[in-house]
């Protein structure tokens, strides 16, 4: 069982955490090493940065350098909603507090389609379309 300490955990997250002692008893081909070190570096001070500074305010921005590995998803151009077509929500009625996003911040609107409601003992599963 994982225990998120923020809404969203990456896996740069889970590298960090797990690789090093993975890395014990496991052996990688060299491209695996390679995709592992990059994604674990990627947008950090590992990378370098650029600094941005504000015209208005003045105010200095550090930008971290990505790895531009094509297996990273921090580097790839394509959003993590887009990798769903279809979306399949339970809606069990117990309380979580402030419960934890399934996709992290998504800064527009996906546009779904109701397809299917089911209710069994309590749950109610909604199955969603992208429109």
């Amino acid at each position: 069982m994982v225990i998120l300490m923020s809404n969203v955990i990456t896996i740069q997250d889970v590298f960090h955490q797990f690789l090093p002692k993975y890395s014990e008893t496991h052996l990688f081909s060299s491209e695996q090493h390679m995709a592992a070190l990059c994604i674990s570096k990627c947008k950090t001070a590992e990378m370098g940065a650029n600094i941005s500074e504000c015209e208005s305010c003045h105010k200095k921005y550090i930008h971290y350098n990505s790895c531009k590995n094509r297996h990273c998803p921090m580097c790839q151009g394509m959003e993590v909603d887009e990798w769903i077509d279809k979306y399949y929500i339970s809606v069990i009625p117990t309380l979580l507090g402030n419960g934890v996003r399934l996709l992290g911040n998504i800064d527009r609107e996906i546009k779904l389609r109701l397809c299917k409601t089911q209710t069994y003992n309590g749950i109610t599963d909604l199955i969603y379309m992208r429109r």
